[in-house]
């Protein structure tokens, strides 16, 4: 995502980043499906808004992109599946080792035992 809020730059480095993220703004009002008159007036306060409102105004436009929002629950679902498959690992090895500590006990509690 390109943002304009970013550490100090130079004013040539600054008027590049805001030519790109202005012309990214645009195709993204122009794509976005909704009624051209929200449109227009979105177009007309955009020159009003700060810094943070324009990125929010970025977010938000990207969720009329037709399909966005498909993509974004996928990458999502992507996402949880690899947290699943983690987080089974993980407590597959850590069954693992408590079997493992659990039988170490067991022995020497059987050892214990036997020296009694």
């Amino acid at each position: 995502m390109t943002t304009l809020n970013t550490p100090k730059k130079d004013s040539e480095e600054i008027k590049k980043e805001a030519t790109v993220f202005g012309e990214r703004l645009g195709l993204l009002l122009s794509a976005a499906d909704m009624p051209e008159v929200v449109k227009d007036a979105l177009a007309a306060i955009i020159p009003t808004l700060t810094i943070e409102k324009l990125d929010e105004l970025s977010l938000l436009l990207e969720s009329f992109i037709p399909g966005a929002q498909d993509e974004a629950l996928e990458q999502f679902m992507v996402s949880a599946q690899q947290v699943q498959k983690s987080y089974e690992e993980e407590m597959m090895e850590n069954h693992a080792a408590t079997l493992g500590a659990l039988d170490a006990i067991k022995q020497k509690m059987d050892e214990a035992e036997n020296h009694s």
